[in-house]
């Protein structure tokens, strides 16, 4: 997967802020960033394999652990009001599907992984809390490049990189958003990537 260079990151930051502000209504053509790892793992809440969920489907990619205490919270917030806004425009489920994917298999067992969906409102098999064995898992986060740190004798709070991504129903990366983005503008720049798709 390719990294997202300087200039790309400024158009679609731009555009970030057009939308915030009401004055954007249709996103520049997103960069093809090369091909998306198949995420072969499985739904915590629903128990069905993830790959029939997503098919044919815009994901929006993020990387979560229950024990996360920083960055997880927000992300978790951020899928959560960008669900709430492609639900009002009737593409959450039938054209999208957000999908966050447990950092942690051993310590977020579906369980886990079921009490953080209830606790978030999330909405069955729209937004997805994804895990599978600890190789499958590790396949994906090294097929994304994310790379996870626990510290010394604790699986808690780990540290990890933040990434979001854009993936097409063609399984290509279209677009790695950074943590600053806004969730009106992440859920823009997907609705406007599942409406050309579909």
């Amino acid at each position: 997967m390719n990294r997202l260079g300087t200039y790309a990151r400024l158009v679609y930051w731009l555009f970030a802020v057009l939308v915030v502000s009401g004055r954007a209504h249709a996103a520049p053509r997103l960069p093809d960033m090369g091909s998306a790892m198949p995420l072969a793992l499985r739904d915590a809440v629903t128990g069905a394999p993830l790959l029939d969920e997503v098919r044919d489907k815009t994901v929006l990619l993020s990387f979560i652990a229950t024990t996360c205490r920083e960055a997880c919270p927000i992300t978790e917030g951020t899928f959560s009001a960008v669900a709430d806004v492609l639900r009002s425009e009737r593409l959450l489920g039938s054209k999208v599907v957000l999908v966050l994917v447990t950092l942690d298999p051993v310590t977020d067992t579906p369980v886990r992984l079921r009490a953080t969906a209830r606790e978030l409102g999330a909405p069955t098999r729209q937004l997805v809390f994804a895990t599978g064995s600890e190789k499958a898992v590790r396949r994906i986060l090294a097929a994304y490049e994310i790379a996870v740190h626990f510290k010394a004798g604790t699986r808690r709070d780990p540290d990890h990189d933040v990434v979001t991504l854009l993936i097409d129903p063609h399984l290509r990366v279209r677009y790695e958003f950074s943590p600053s983005y806004p969730p009106r503008a992440v859920a823009n720049v997907t609705a406007s990537l599942a409406r050309s798709e579909h």
